[in-house]
């Protein structure tokens, strides 16, 4: 199978530099027999298993992986991998934070919609004609 690139795909392996979590950057299992699998760094790449996933291995990537295979020396690309992982973590953790503003944003909406509806509904319940007869003598 081609490397998907950006498109999301399910079914292949996936595998990662081990100076990473799982799932933060991921080579799909074409690019990494392409370009990894046979070179002496690959020991710095796990196995992370299949997955629903996009392809990381970009041309950037592509050229300093194989700069570093030709001088034997990964550390330009662990530099290059560690920014662009905290740059990630970063946008996770401000998604976070923007998505639990969000669902407490909602959840104020709700109580307000809520009290505003008993209040309506009370108010409607007053204004409304009493629904008891008066009761007449007998003539």
């Amino acid at each position: 199978m081609p490397c998907p690139g950006k498109t999301f795909v399910n079914g292949i392996t996936w595998y990662s530099p081990i100076i990473t979590k799982p799932e933060e950057l991921s080579f799909c299992e074409e690019c990494y027999n392409q370009f990894i699998r046979n070179t002496p760094l690959n020991i710095h790449m796990r196995n992370d298993g299949t997955f629903i996933g996009v392809c990381d291995f970009s041309a950037k990537i592509r050229e300093l992986w194989l700069a570093a295979v030709r001088e034997n020396n990964i550390d330009r690309f662990n530099e290059y991998v560690q920014s662009k992982i905290e740059d990630v973590r970063t946008m996770r953790t401000k998604y976070a934070q923007l998505y639990s503003n969000y669902s407490l944003e909602i959840q104020r909406r709700g109580v307000l919609v809520s009290s505003q509806f008993k209040s309506s509904m009370e108010d409607t319940a007053l204004k409304a004609p009493c629904p008891v007869r008066p009761v007449l003598a007998n003539s």
